[in-house]
Protein backbone atom coordinates (compact mmCIF):
# COMPACT_ATOMS: atom_id res chain seq x y z
CA UNK A 1 0.00 0.00 0.00
CA UNK A 2 1.36 3.36 -0.57
CA UNK A 3 -0.27 7.04 0.55
CA UNK A 4 -0.82 9.29 -2.67
CA UNK A 5 -1.79 12.89 -1.54
CA UNK A 6 -4.09 14.32 -4.32
CA UNK A 7 -4.84 18.00 -4.26
CA UNK A 8 -7.73 19.91 -4.41
CA UNK A 9 -8.96 20.25 -8.52
CA UNK A 10 -7.32 17.92 -11.32
CA UNK A 11 -5.06 15.04 -10.28
CA UNK A 12 -3.92 12.26 -12.64
CA UNK A 13 -2.90 9.06 -11.42
CA UNK A 14 -2.10 5.07 -13.01
CA UNK A 15 -4.08 2.23 -11.95
CA UNK A 16 -2.18 -0.77 -12.02
CA UNK A 17 -3.95 -2.72 -9.01
CA UNK A 18 -7.11 -5.49 -9.91
CA UNK A 19 -10.02 -4.20 -12.23
CA UNK A 20 -12.69 -2.88 -10.07
CA UNK A 21 -15.52 -0.55 -10.46
CA UNK A 22 -15.21 3.12 -10.33
CA UNK A 23 -18.03 3.34 -7.75
CA UNK A 24 -14.97 1.04 -5.14
CA UNK A 25 -13.23 4.63 -5.89
CA UNK A 26 -16.35 7.09 -5.03
CA UNK A 27 -16.80 4.94 -1.92
CA UNK A 28 -13.22 5.53 -1.02
CA UNK A 29 -12.75 8.74 -1.11
CA UNK A 30 -16.03 11.04 0.00
CA UNK A 31 -14.33 13.97 -1.97
CA UNK A 32 -14.08 12.10 -5.37
CA UNK A 33 -16.13 13.94 -7.78
CA UNK A 34 -15.53 12.28 -11.13
CA UNK A 35 -13.14 10.07 -13.01
CA UNK A 36 -11.58 10.41 -16.82
CA UNK A 37 -10.09 7.76 -18.76
CA UNK A 38 -8.45 8.19 -22.36
CA UNK A 39 -9.83 6.17 -25.01
CA UNK A 40 -6.48 6.18 -27.12
CA UNK A 41 -8.30 3.88 -29.76
CA UNK A 42 -11.54 5.99 -30.24
CA UNK A 43 -9.32 9.18 -29.03
CA UNK A 44 -11.86 10.71 -26.04
CA UNK A 45 -12.53 10.49 -23.16
CA UNK A 46 -14.66 8.28 -21.07
CA UNK A 47 -16.04 9.28 -17.72
CA UNK A 48 -17.46 8.40 -14.34
CA UNK A 49 -19.42 11.04 -12.12
CA UNK A 50 -20.63 10.66 -8.14
CA UNK A 51 -23.47 12.87 -9.21
CA UNK A 52 -24.48 11.34 -12.81
CA UNK A 53 -26.79 8.54 -13.35
CA UNK A 54 -24.93 5.47 -14.33
CA UNK A 55 -26.91 5.14 -17.19
CA UNK A 56 -24.69 8.22 -18.75
CA UNK A 57 -21.86 6.94 -17.70
CA UNK A 58 -19.19 5.67 -20.67
CA UNK A 59 -16.33 4.40 -18.22
CA UNK A 60 -17.85 1.36 -16.18
CA UNK A 61 -14.28 -0.23 -15.21
CA UNK A 62 -10.87 0.64 -14.45
CA UNK A 63 -8.19 -1.80 -16.04
CA UNK A 64 -4.37 -1.92 -14.98
CA UNK A 65 -2.55 -0.13 -17.27
CA UNK A 66 -5.21 3.18 -17.38
CA UNK A 67 -4.05 6.30 -16.63
CA UNK A 68 -6.99 8.32 -15.28
CA UNK A 69 -7.91 11.92 -14.22
CA UNK A 70 -9.50 12.68 -10.59
CA UNK A 71 -11.68 15.49 -10.01
CA UNK A 72 -11.27 16.22 -6.36
CA UNK A 73 -13.76 18.37 -4.69
CA UNK A 74 -12.89 21.25 -1.54
CA UNK A 75 -10.06 23.20 -1.30
CA UNK A 76 -8.27 21.10 0.76
CA UNK A 77 -5.48 17.75 -0.05
CA UNK A 78 -7.03 14.47 0.28
CA UNK A 79 -4.78 11.32 1.46
CA UNK A 80 -5.74 8.19 -0.34
CA UNK A 81 -4.21 5.06 0.82
CA UNK A 82 -4.04 2.99 -2.53
CA UNK A 83 -2.34 -0.53 -4.00
CA UNK A 84 0.47 -0.13 -5.47
CA UNK A 85 0.91 -3.86 -6.32
CA UNK A 86 0.69 -4.41 -9.70
CA UNK A 87 -1.79 -6.73 -11.28
CA UNK A 88 -0.06 -6.79 -14.46
CA UNK A 89 2.90 -5.16 -16.84
CA UNK A 90 1.72 -5.61 -20.16
CA UNK A 91 0.10 -2.56 -21.58
CA UNK A 92 -0.45 -1.82 -24.94
CA UNK A 93 -0.19 1.80 -26.64
CA UNK A 94 -1.92 2.78 -29.76
CA UNK A 95 -1.09 5.41 -32.62
CA UNK A 96 -1.07 8.75 -31.34
CA UNK A 97 -1.64 9.78 -27.52
CA UNK A 98 -2.17 7.06 -25.05
CA UNK A 99 -2.57 7.69 -21.54
CA UNK A 100 -1.40 4.79 -19.71
CA UNK A 101 0.11 3.95 -15.67
CA UNK A 102 3.55 3.14 -15.13
CA UNK A 103 3.58 -0.48 -13.54
CA UNK A 104 7.30 -1.23 -13.32
CA UNK A 105 10.04 0.06 -11.07
CA UNK A 106 9.71 2.68 -8.66
CA UNK A 107 11.79 5.70 -9.15
CA UNK A 108 12.90 4.48 -12.39
CA UNK A 109 15.04 6.49 -14.89
CA UNK A 110 12.42 7.41 -18.06
CA UNK A 111 15.15 6.49 -20.85
CA UNK A 112 15.22 3.16 -19.10
CA UNK A 113 11.36 3.29 -20.13
CA UNK A 114 12.04 4.32 -23.42
CA UNK A 115 14.42 1.36 -23.73
CA UNK A 116 11.09 -0.80 -22.79
CA UNK A 117 8.90 0.86 -25.35
CA UNK A 118 11.97 0.70 -28.27
CA UNK A 119 12.34 2.70 -31.64
CA UNK A 120 8.76 3.90 -32.44
CA UNK A 121 8.63 6.20 -28.95
CA UNK A 122 8.12 9.59 -30.00
CA UNK A 123 7.67 11.92 -26.77
CA UNK A 124 6.40 11.02 -22.87
CA UNK A 125 5.00 13.61 -20.98
CA UNK A 126 3.52 14.01 -17.25
CA UNK A 127 1.48 16.46 -16.00
CA UNK A 128 3.41 19.00 -13.35
CA UNK A 129 1.81 18.81 -9.74
CA UNK A 130 3.32 22.58 -9.57
CA UNK A 131 1.84 23.95 -11.86
CA UNK A 132 -0.64 21.83 -13.52
CA UNK A 133 0.97 22.41 -16.68
CA UNK A 134 2.27 18.77 -19.02
CA UNK A 135 5.81 18.83 -19.41
CA UNK A 136 7.80 16.84 -21.65
CA UNK A 137 10.05 14.47 -19.67
CA UNK A 138 11.51 11.95 -23.21
CA UNK A 139 13.39 12.80 -25.32
CA UNK A 140 15.78 14.08 -22.57
CA UNK A 141 17.22 17.70 -23.44
CA UNK A 142 20.52 17.93 -24.21
CA UNK A 143 22.59 18.59 -20.58
CA UNK A 144 19.01 17.97 -18.50
CA UNK A 145 18.81 15.67 -15.75
CA UNK A 146 16.97 12.60 -17.06
CA UNK A 147 13.54 12.60 -14.89
CA UNK A 148 12.51 9.43 -12.83
CA UNK A 149 9.32 7.64 -12.57
CA UNK A 150 7.49 6.47 -9.76
CA UNK A 151 4.69 3.10 -9.77
CA UNK A 152 1.61 4.53 -10.38
CA UNK A 153 2.30 7.46 -12.25
CA UNK A 154 0.29 8.55 -15.19
CA UNK A 155 2.14 9.57 -18.18
CA UNK A 156 1.19 10.41 -21.92
CA UNK A 157 2.93 8.52 -24.18
CA UNK A 158 2.91 9.19 -28.23
CA UNK A 159 3.42 6.36 -30.92
CA UNK A 160 3.11 6.75 -34.56
CA UNK A 161 1.76 2.60 -34.02
CA UNK A 162 0.74 -0.14 -31.89
CA UNK A 163 3.13 -1.39 -29.88
CA UNK A 164 3.52 -3.90 -26.61
CA UNK A 165 5.08 -2.50 -23.34
CA UNK A 166 6.15 -5.22 -21.36
CA UNK A 167 7.19 -3.06 -17.72
CA UNK A 168 9.06 -4.32 -15.62
CA UNK A 169 7.18 -4.99 -12.23
CA UNK A 170 10.36 -7.08 -10.97
CA UNK A 171 6.85 -9.87 -9.77
CA UNK A 172 7.50 -13.47 -10.00
CA UNK A 173 5.14 -14.96 -11.91
CA UNK A 174 3.19 -18.34 -10.70
CA UNK A 175 6.46 -21.64 -10.38
CA UNK A 176 4.51 -24.93 -10.04
CA UNK A 177 6.60 -27.85 -9.46
CA UNK A 178 4.37 -30.72 -10.88
CA UNK A 179 4.74 -34.00 -8.49
CA UNK A 180 6.79 -31.93 -5.78
CA UNK A 181 10.33 -31.27 -6.15
CA UNK A 182 13.42 -30.84 -3.15
CA UNK A 183 13.28 -27.50 -1.54
CA UNK A 184 16.82 -26.48 -3.03
CA UNK A 185 15.54 -27.25 -6.37
CA UNK A 186 12.66 -25.32 -5.92
CA UNK A 187 14.93 -22.49 -4.51
CA UNK A 188 17.25 -22.55 -7.60
CA UNK A 189 14.99 -22.37 -9.92
CA UNK A 190 13.06 -19.71 -8.13
CA UNK A 191 16.80 -17.77 -8.06
CA UNK A 192 17.42 -18.58 -11.74
CA UNK A 193 13.78 -16.97 -12.94
CA UNK A 194 14.63 -14.04 -10.97
CA UNK A 195 17.85 -13.31 -11.84
CA UNK A 196 16.38 -13.52 -15.54
CA UNK A 197 13.77 -11.45 -14.68
CA UNK A 198 16.23 -8.32 -13.64
CA UNK A 199 18.86 -9.14 -16.25
CA UNK A 200 15.58 -8.44 -18.86
CA UNK A 201 15.16 -5.62 -17.05
CA UNK A 202 18.44 -3.92 -16.27
CA UNK A 203 20.04 -4.95 -20.14
CA UNK A 204 16.69 -4.38 -22.36
CA UNK A 205 13.99 -1.98 -20.40
CA UNK A 206 11.55 -5.15 -20.33
CA UNK A 207 9.87 -8.27 -18.41
CA UNK A 208 7.03 -11.20 -19.55
CA UNK A 209 3.94 -10.02 -17.88
CA UNK A 210 3.87 -12.64 -14.94
CA UNK A 211 -0.03 -12.55 -15.06
CA UNK A 212 -0.24 -14.20 -18.36
CA UNK A 213 1.59 -17.51 -17.96
CA UNK A 214 2.34 -20.49 -14.83
CA UNK A 215 5.75 -21.70 -15.14
CA UNK A 216 5.52 -25.66 -14.66
CA UNK A 217 9.12 -27.11 -13.95
CA UNK A 218 8.30 -30.20 -14.54
CA UNK A 219 10.44 -33.84 -14.38
CA UNK A 220 7.34 -36.19 -16.28
CA UNK A 221 5.01 -35.77 -18.73
CA UNK A 222 2.01 -37.45 -16.22
CA UNK A 223 2.52 -35.51 -13.34
CA UNK A 224 2.38 -32.47 -15.85
CA UNK A 225 -0.89 -33.31 -17.13
CA UNK A 226 -2.20 -34.25 -13.93
CA UNK A 227 -1.19 -30.21 -12.90
CA UNK A 228 -2.77 -28.98 -16.02
CA UNK A 229 -5.87 -30.52 -15.50
CA UNK A 230 -5.88 -29.79 -11.76
CA UNK A 231 -5.37 -25.89 -13.24
CA UNK A 232 -8.22 -25.50 -15.70
CA UNK A 233 -5.87 -25.73 -18.51
CA UNK A 234 -6.49 -27.67 -22.06
CA UNK A 235 -3.52 -28.69 -23.27
CA UNK A 236 -1.94 -31.63 -24.67
CA UNK A 237 1.62 -31.39 -23.61
CA UNK A 238 4.35 -33.29 -25.80
CA UNK A 239 4.44 -36.96 -25.65
CA UNK A 240 8.29 -37.49 -25.74
CA UNK A 241 10.52 -35.15 -23.56
CA UNK A 242 13.96 -36.76 -24.81
CA UNK A 243 16.27 -34.22 -25.66
CA UNK A 244 13.55 -31.21 -24.58
CA UNK A 245 14.71 -29.00 -22.42
CA UNK A 246 11.00 -26.74 -22.61
CA UNK A 247 8.58 -25.09 -24.28
CA UNK A 248 6.28 -22.27 -24.22
CA UNK A 249 2.58 -22.45 -25.03
CA UNK A 250 -0.41 -19.95 -24.97
CA UNK A 251 -1.12 -20.99 -21.53
CA UNK A 252 1.93 -22.05 -20.42
CA UNK A 253 6.11 -22.34 -20.06
CA UNK A 254 7.18 -25.77 -19.67
CA UNK A 255 10.84 -26.46 -18.39
CA UNK A 256 12.18 -30.09 -18.08
CA UNK A 257 13.97 -29.99 -15.02
CA UNK A 258 17.75 -31.17 -14.41
CA UNK A 259 18.61 -32.72 -11.52
CA UNK A 260 22.74 -33.04 -10.17
CA UNK A 261 24.10 -36.10 -11.36
CA UNK A 262 27.54 -37.73 -10.30
CA UNK A 263 29.30 -36.70 -13.37
CA UNK A 264 28.22 -32.77 -13.36
CA UNK A 265 29.37 -30.06 -10.73
CA UNK A 266 26.48 -28.04 -9.03
CA UNK A 267 28.09 -24.76 -10.86
CA UNK A 268 27.33 -26.89 -14.02
CA UNK A 269 24.20 -27.93 -13.49
CA UNK A 270 22.65 -24.55 -12.65
CA UNK A 271 24.54 -22.90 -15.41
CA UNK A 272 22.66 -25.21 -17.75
CA UNK A 273 18.87 -24.60 -16.08
CA UNK A 274 20.04 -21.39 -16.14
CA UNK A 275 20.39 -21.16 -19.91
CA UNK A 276 17.13 -23.13 -20.21
CA UNK A 277 15.51 -21.05 -18.08
CA UNK A 278 16.85 -17.72 -19.88
CA UNK A 279 16.46 -19.16 -23.49
CA UNK A 280 12.52 -20.06 -22.51
CA UNK A 281 11.88 -16.53 -20.94
CA UNK A 282 12.95 -14.97 -24.27
CA UNK A 283 10.38 -16.92 -26.16
CA UNK A 284 7.85 -15.60 -24.05
CA UNK A 285 8.75 -12.04 -24.49
CA UNK A 286 9.15 -12.16 -28.30
CA UNK A 287 5.64 -13.62 -27.84
CA UNK A 288 3.96 -10.90 -26.30
CA UNK A 289 5.71 -8.28 -28.10
CA UNK A 290 4.35 -9.71 -31.31
CA UNK A 291 0.91 -10.45 -30.26
CA UNK A 292 1.92 -14.36 -31.20
CA UNK A 293 1.78 -13.27 -35.07
CA UNK A 294 3.85 -16.14 -36.45
CA UNK A 295 5.47 -14.42 -38.77
CA UNK A 296 8.94 -15.07 -38.92
CA UNK A 297 12.19 -16.93 -39.77
CA UNK A 298 12.70 -19.67 -37.39
CA UNK A 299 16.72 -18.62 -36.94
CA UNK A 300 16.13 -15.02 -36.11
CA UNK A 301 13.22 -17.22 -33.06
CA UNK A 302 15.97 -19.51 -31.95
CA UNK A 303 18.81 -17.44 -32.13
CA UNK A 304 17.93 -14.34 -30.73
CA UNK A 305 16.15 -16.56 -28.15
CA UNK A 306 19.69 -18.12 -27.50
CA UNK A 307 21.72 -14.24 -28.28
CA UNK A 308 19.79 -13.37 -24.92
CA UNK A 309 20.75 -16.67 -23.26
CA UNK A 310 23.92 -16.16 -23.52
CA UNK A 311 24.37 -12.64 -23.16
CA UNK A 312 22.99 -13.52 -19.64
CA UNK A 313 25.06 -16.73 -18.45
CA UNK A 314 28.04 -15.38 -19.86
CA UNK A 315 27.72 -11.82 -19.39
CA UNK A 316 31.01 -10.66 -20.55
CA UNK A 317 30.05 -9.38 -24.53
CA UNK A 318 33.83 -10.57 -25.57
CA UNK A 319 33.55 -13.77 -24.09
CA UNK A 320 29.85 -14.57 -25.14
CA UNK A 321 31.30 -13.63 -28.83
CA UNK A 322 34.23 -15.79 -28.76
CA UNK A 323 32.00 -18.28 -27.51
CA UNK A 324 29.31 -17.80 -30.23
CA UNK A 325 32.46 -18.06 -32.49
CA UNK A 326 33.69 -21.24 -31.85
CA UNK A 327 30.42 -22.85 -32.35
CA UNK A 328 31.45 -23.07 -35.90
CA UNK A 329 33.91 -25.35 -35.19
CA UNK A 330 30.61 -28.09 -34.91
CA UNK A 331 30.22 -28.75 -38.40
CA UNK A 332 33.45 -27.53 -40.27
CA UNK A 333 33.27 -26.73 -43.46
CA UNK A 334 29.87 -28.27 -44.53
CA UNK A 335 27.93 -25.45 -42.26
CA UNK A 336 24.92 -24.83 -43.75
CA UNK A 337 23.25 -21.14 -45.18
CA UNK A 338 21.47 -19.39 -42.59
CA UNK A 339 18.55 -18.91 -45.68
CA UNK A 340 18.47 -22.51 -45.54
CA UNK A 341 17.41 -22.17 -41.55
CA UNK A 342 14.44 -20.07 -42.25
CA UNK A 343 11.99 -23.03 -41.59
CA UNK A 344 13.97 -24.93 -39.13
CA UNK A 345 16.75 -27.45 -39.40
CA UNK A 346 19.96 -27.87 -38.78
CA UNK A 347 21.81 -24.95 -37.10
CA UNK A 348 18.49 -22.60 -36.84
CA UNK A 349 19.88 -22.46 -33.21
CA UNK A 350 23.92 -21.74 -33.60
CA UNK A 351 23.87 -19.57 -36.69
CA UNK A 352 20.93 -18.10 -35.72
CA UNK A 353 22.57 -16.99 -32.71
CA UNK A 354 25.77 -15.40 -34.59
CA UNK A 355 23.48 -13.58 -36.75
CA UNK A 356 21.12 -12.16 -34.37
CA UNK A 357 24.87 -11.08 -32.66
CA UNK A 358 26.30 -9.67 -36.30
CA UNK A 359 22.72 -7.61 -36.79
CA UNK A 360 23.15 -6.24 -33.28
CA UNK A 361 26.93 -5.28 -33.90
CA UNK A 362 25.33 -3.28 -36.99
CA UNK A 363 22.93 -1.44 -34.51
CA UNK A 364 22.38 -1.68 -31.10
CA UNK A 365 21.96 -5.58 -29.16
CA UNK A 366 18.85 -5.43 -28.12
CA UNK A 367 17.28 -4.42 -32.14
CA UNK A 368 16.36 -7.90 -32.41
CA UNK A 369 13.54 -6.72 -29.58
CA UNK A 370 12.35 -4.16 -32.08
CA UNK A 371 11.67 -6.91 -34.60
CA UNK A 372 9.55 -8.27 -32.60
CA UNK A 373 7.37 -4.85 -31.78
CA UNK A 374 7.01 -4.52 -35.07
CA UNK A 375 5.82 -7.92 -36.44
CA UNK A 376 2.70 -6.85 -34.47
CA UNK A 377 -0.14 -5.41 -36.57
CA UNK A 378 0.19 -1.42 -37.05
CA UNK A 379 -3.19 -0.72 -35.78
CA UNK A 380 -5.83 -2.59 -33.91
CA UNK A 381 -7.71 -2.24 -37.60
CA UNK A 382 -4.73 -4.04 -38.69
CA UNK A 383 -5.25 -6.65 -35.91
CA UNK A 384 -9.15 -7.22 -36.22
CA UNK A 385 -8.29 -7.59 -40.27
CA UNK A 386 -5.62 -10.26 -39.39
CA UNK A 387 -3.55 -8.09 -41.93
CA UNK A 388 0.57 -7.71 -40.86
CA UNK A 389 3.87 -6.93 -42.90
CA UNK A 390 5.91 -9.38 -44.06
CA UNK A 391 8.93 -10.54 -41.72
CA UNK A 392 11.29 -9.20 -44.50
CA UNK A 393 9.71 -5.77 -45.08
CA UNK A 394 9.76 -5.65 -40.82
CA UNK A 395 13.76 -6.90 -40.96
CA UNK A 396 14.20 -4.34 -43.73
CA UNK A 397 12.50 -1.66 -41.87
CA UNK A 398 14.73 -2.32 -38.51
CA UNK A 399 18.09 -3.47 -39.93
CA UNK A 400 18.18 -1.46 -42.90
CA UNK A 401 19.09 -3.89 -44.86
CA UNK A 402 17.14 -6.62 -47.58
CA UNK A 403 17.34 -10.15 -45.91
CA UNK A 404 18.46 -11.23 -48.94
CA UNK A 405 21.63 -8.88 -48.89
CA UNK A 406 22.55 -9.77 -45.20
CA UNK A 407 22.15 -13.17 -46.05
CA UNK A 408 24.59 -13.01 -48.95
CA UNK A 409 26.93 -10.75 -46.42
CA UNK A 410 26.87 -13.28 -43.51
CA UNK A 411 27.21 -16.16 -46.19
CA UNK A 412 30.45 -14.23 -47.19
CA UNK A 413 31.56 -13.80 -43.61
CA UNK A 414 30.75 -16.99 -42.70
CA UNK A 415 32.82 -18.88 -45.18
CA UNK A 416 35.83 -17.10 -44.06
CA UNK A 417 35.28 -16.84 -40.43
CA UNK A 418 35.06 -21.33 -40.93
CA UNK A 419 38.19 -21.41 -42.24
CA UNK A 420 39.64 -18.89 -40.10
CA UNK A 421 38.15 -21.24 -37.22
CA UNK A 422 39.38 -23.91 -38.41
CA UNK A 423 43.19 -23.37 -38.64
CA UNK A 424 43.13 -21.73 -35.04
CA UNK A 425 41.09 -24.74 -33.42
CA UNK A 426 43.62 -26.82 -35.03
CA UNK A 427 46.71 -25.04 -32.81
CA UNK A 428 44.53 -24.99 -30.16
CA UNK A 429 43.25 -21.06 -30.14
CA UNK A 430 39.73 -21.83 -29.14
CA UNK A 431 38.38 -23.12 -26.85
CA UNK A 432 34.79 -24.50 -25.06
CA UNK A 433 33.29 -22.91 -22.29
CA UNK A 434 34.92 -25.11 -19.99
CA UNK A 435 38.54 -24.11 -21.01
CA UNK A 436 39.50 -27.21 -23.28
CA UNK A 437 40.73 -26.73 -26.78
CA UNK A 438 38.32 -27.71 -29.39
CA UNK A 439 41.16 -29.67 -31.65
CA UNK A 440 41.87 -31.91 -28.31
Amino acid sequence: MGTVTLQPGANEVGWIAEAVDPRVLFDEIAELESIWAWHALGRRWQAAARDVPLSLWTLYRLRPGMGLYFQIAGDVPVQWERSLFPAKGKVELQPGDNFVAWAGRDGWDVNQLAKGIGRQLREIHRRNTGTGELEAIWPVAEGAEAATVARGEALWVKMPRSIVWLQPTDVMPRLVFPGGAPENVQNSYRSLLLDTIRYSADEYGVQADFSELTWYIIKDRPSLVRQLDADGIASEPREDLTNIAGWVTNHYVAIVREDHDSSQTDAEIRSYNGYVVTHEYAHVIQDSLRNRYFNHPVWFFEGSANYFATNHVILDPDEAWGIRLGQFSWISSEVPSLKSTENGGPGKYQLGEIAVGRLGQRLTPIAWLDFYRELSPETRKDRDNHSTRSWQDVFRSVFDIQVDKFYDEFQEWQTSTVLDNERRAARGYIRDTAGRPLAD
